[in-house]
């Protein structure tokens, strides 16, 4: 088990046999009210939180348990903290929702490029903005329907959610 955040940088492995933690490595930036993302080839994404001076950090890192090292994997579209992070069946990682740093509660999302059968040592956790950008579809939160709506352009293209 992978224990983190909190306002620093540095994490811990608990094993839960021998009721005893563990140094592993230390993330890049120290965080709380992040996310932590166990993903199919045992890897974590490590996304947003916040800062110890107070500001929503809007950057993203994985760990890498056979390693034990923490690597950057790339930025939000915005600072946020108190989000969610799903992984989707195809492999990407949604991550939407939670707050700003003036405490607006945001309806925006990123999501990762898929990671899944990714090789070790290549870091396929890259974040693709949620801003349009180079073509790709940008995402925002759908208001009642609980899903998240992608668009690209003006053309609305697909529901990801409950129920769709």
């Amino acid at each position: 088990m992978l224990l983190l955040g909190g306002g620093v940088a540095s994490a811990e492995l608990y094993d839960p046999a021998t009721g005893k933690f563990s140094p592993t490595g230390s993330m890049g930036v120290s965080r709380t009210s992040q996310t932590a993302t166990l993903l199919s080839d045992g890897r974590v994404l490590v996304t947003g939180g916040q800062s110890t001076g107070g500001s929503e950090l809007d950057s993203a890192e994985l760990y890498d348990p056979a390693t034990g090292v923490f690597s950057p994997a790339g930025l939000l579209s915005q600072g946020r903290d108190l989000h969610t992070a799903t992984v989707l069946k195809d492999g990407r990682v949604l991550i939407a929702g939670g707050t700003a740093s003036d405490g607006t509660v945001l309806a925006t999302a990123s999501y990762t490029r898929p990671i899944t059968n990714a090789p070790r040592g290549q870091n396929h956790a890259r974040i693709v903005s949620g801003d349009n950008v180079g073509g790709r579809p940008r995402l925002d939160a759908g208001q009642s329907s609980g899903c998240v709506w992608a668009y690209q352009g003006r053309r609305l293209r697909t529901c990801v959610g409950a129920g769709h």
